[in-house]
């Protein structure tokens, strides 16, 4: 049977076609890709972007599915990629359709990430049309919020006149969104967002006239925010913001109330002596009533209480041969302070405190009565620089420890230490400092007619970063030489001689201090140190204490904590403060190659570990 010809034609032609049909329609896979995107199915979406892109490389919305590649590689928490993608987008051009998109969801990621000075680098590079889109008011928004969030750290890193530039920035920028017509939601957002760039602008204030101004601001933006009719908890939060801006100075309260208990284990390697797990607490309360006495100036009265059961303890308890080997004693501790916190602006201010404590300890010749007088100056020097001045004297009596000269542990002490600091960027500073403290014995007399007296000289350098909004690394170095003066000492019944200057010693320190601020509510501090005090002249002795072994006292110091705490009550909803829950545990090791010592422990051990409440007020 022979076919007819127009049969054979058409299915030579249904051949030659089976190719074409084959391949895939663009347009179909645009939209599926689309469906499964916005059904946040966000792997198959970017499979199926992907294929739309290699079918269509020149299609006009090839742009449009490699920004929304990037958007479901951040949904599927890969930013990294997601940034990348967004690059590309950016690479085609501001004529290309998701060129505003991308640059605004790139800065999200960067202001995410802790980064608003990248944010806003990005964004202030858009083009400025004259009538804004959807998109533009976005990125704009997003620009405002990041300077906000850069003001922020150029105010906490001490650059106030570059803070108030963000913020007012900031609002000039809120204003003309809030000029063209938008919705109540909008419409609401904006003024809040107004309404907190001008308390901000309050803090920032140089002087009082221009914090009144700022003020009016805040409570007409504030204001119109609460004529919006917003919904709960929002009306509760501007209500809040409002009477935080309308309140006059008022005297407030500040400090920390803690409450933990725990257990410890100390042991002591010579002499052979060991402490099993022993319970025990720790509390604290330090209050502060402020009292404002006019712009930028303030009285405030302190009261703080200390118990603790852990405290280190290395003087030996006397009168009881048993307990020689014990390191760790209870202690009180009560003071009272008045201090005048002044200046017209954060320029240079000034803190004077006078304060009087008493230490009441379980090894009654420690009870220790003092008294302290401290002036403290802070000046920001310029936008990058901060100079400290920190001069103290205090006069120490101890009623308790009576020898045949007298009680020689009283004494008073004169100190001050200079710091410089350097901010690099608001995410990193440089601080350099000298300290010196000089300590007077008052009856401490041995081999000469003079009480003896320490001299200690310290400098420092200090690393502190806040590259994120969770990770805040601090690293210290320091280098103290300890010179004293009328302290020899006769060994030569151990064989030894006449030792001058019996306690000279240098010592190099390093201290890294790790911040994890996981959230607002959750935060965990980690904490390393480490020291070496290599004396000069002090002869180091065996574990039996009747020979010296011809070498110099070494000490090594370790030391490492965790402080892990986590809000569970906001000041918001109490009215008072934020109530943490914390745990601590804390471990010290101290090593010497000088094994025995009349008054002092010098190779021990500790572990604490505590749990509790720790209330603070704002």
């Amino acid at each position: 049977m022979r076919t007819s010809r127009p049969v054979l034609m058409l299915l030579l032609i249904a051949l030659a076609a089976a190719p074409v049909f084959a391949q895939p329609d663009p347009k179909a896979l645009y939209d599926r890709a689309l469906e499964q995107y916005r059904a946040d199915t966000f792997v198959e979406a970017v499979e199926l972007f992907e294929q739309f892109r290699a079918a269509a490389q020149e299609d006009d919305k090839a742009d449009d599915a490699l920004w929304y590649i990037g958007r479901a590689l951040a949904g599927l928490g890969r930013p990294g990629d997601a940034a990348i993608r967004f690059e590309e987008v950016r690479a085609l051009g501001p004529q290309g359709n998701r060129y505003v998109e991308a640059t605004a969801e790139l800065a999200r990621m960067r202001l995410d990430a802790g980064d608003p000075a990248a944010a806003v680098a990005l964004l202030e590079a858009l083009p400025k049309p004259e009538r804004l889109d959807t998109e533009d008011r976005r990125a704009l928004r997003l620009l405002a919020d990041a300077r906000v969030e850069l003001g922020r750290a150029d105010w906490e890193a001490h650059r106030d006149g570059q803070a108030r530039s963000r913020f007012n920035q900031a609002v000039a920028e809120y204003q003309l969104l809030g000029l063209e017509p938008v919705g109540n939601r909008e419409r609401l957002e904006l003024q809040e967002a107004l309404g907190r760039a001008n308390l901000r602008l309050m803090q920032a204030a140089p002087d009082s006239s221009s914090y009144g101004s700022y003020r009016e601001a805040a409570l007409d933006a504030l204001d119109r925010a609460l004529q919006l009719d917003p919904s709960e908890p929002k009306r509760g939060r501007l209500q809040s913001l409002r009477n935080d801006a309308a309140a006059p100075a008022r005297p407030a309260l500040r400090g920390t109330v803690q409450a933990l208990g725990g257990a410890d284990d100390a042991a002591i390697q010579s002499p052979t002596a060991s402490s099993d797990w022993a319970p025990g607490a720790q509390a604290s309360a330090e209050i502060d009533l402020l009292l404002p006495l006019g712009w930028r100036q303030q009285l405030a009265i302190s009261a703080d209480f200390a118990h603790d059961d852990f405290s280190l303890r290395t003087f030996n308890f006397s009168g009881t041969e048993t307990n020689v080997g014990r390191i760790l004693q209870r202690t009180e501790e009560f003071g009272a302070g008045l201090s005048w916190e002044a200046g017209s602006s954060r320029g240079l201010r000034s803190t004077l405190e006078l304060a009087g404590g008493y230490r009441l300890a379980e090894d009654a010749e420690l009870n220790t009565y003092e008294l302290k007088a401290r002036e403290k100056l802070d000046w920001r020097a310029g936008p990058a620089w901060k100079l400290e001045l920190d001069g103290t004297f205090a006069y120490s009596v101890y009623p308790g420890y009576v020898t045949g000269s007298g009680r020689e542990l009283d004494h008073w002490l004169a100190g001050f230490n200079p710091q410089v600091t350097w901010y690099l960027s608001p995410d990193f500073n440089l601080a350099l400092g000298y300290g010196f403290r000089f300590k007077q014995y008052l009856n401490a007399t041995y081999l000469t007619p003079l009480s003896k007296q320490y001299f200690l000289h310290t400098a420092d350098l200090t690393l502190r970063a806040t590259p994120g909004k969770v990770f805040h690394p601090t690293l210290t170095y320091s280098l103290s030489y300890n010179e004293t003066r009328n302290y020899d000492v006769d060994l030569t019944g151990i064989g030894g001689t006449v030792v001058n200057d019996y306690y000279d010693y240098l010592e190099h320190a390093l201290d890294l201090g790790l911040l994890f601020k996981w959230s607002p509510d959750f935060r965990l501090e980690l904490d390393a140190k480490a020291a070496l005090q290599s004396f000069l002249n002090y002869p180091a002795r065996n574990a039996a204490g009747d020979a010296l072994t011809g070498e110099k006292r070494r000490d090594v110091s370790l030391g490492a904590g965790a402080d892990l705490s986590y809000r569970i009550w906001k000041k918001e909803r109490n009215g008072f403060g934020d109530l943490w829950t914390v745990t601590r545990l804390a471990y010290g090791q101290s090593i010497s190659n000088s094994y025995f010592e009349e008054f002092f422990q010098t190779n021990y051990s500790t572990l604490v570990l505590t749990a509790g409440l720790s209330l603070e007020f704002k």
